[in-house]
């Protein structure tokens, strides 16, 4: 759908419901956003518990020795500080990507419907 020149009309015609809101705007149905979405939130769900699990995987390896600061904990805490920074820049681009700042261009798509 993307190589058509009206392709952004398109993919709004099939996530619109039958009918306009009372402003005159063409609002997609939650449903079909939440199942457009679905994969990505499959994506991020699935790297989320596999970090969890290697968190729990190299933390569990520092309690086994008398001495708690040795190469095994060096490890962990670098990680952890390294997930933290990973997870700060993926909640900034999170927030980036679903927030719009930008011109309303419902007239624009409601003319290309038209025509």
């Amino acid at each position: 759908m993307s190589g058509n020149p009206k392709a952004l009309v398109f993919i709004r015609r099939l996530l619109s419901e039958e009918h306009c809101s009372s402003d005159g705007q063409i609002r997609p149905r939650r449903s079909h956003i939440l199942v457009w979405q679905m994969a990505a939130h499959f994506v991020t769900a699935s790297a989320l518990f596999m970090l969890i699990g290697m968190f729990i995987l190299i933390w569990s390896s520092t309690g086994h020795s008398d001495d708690w600061w040795n190469e095994d904990s060096k490890l962990a805490v670098a990680f952890t500080i390294v997930a933290a920074i990973i997870a700060a820049v993926f909640l900034f681009e999170q927030i980036a990507l679903y927030s719009w700042r930008g011109p309303e261009d419902s007239e624009e798509q409601n003319d290309a419907l038209e025509s």
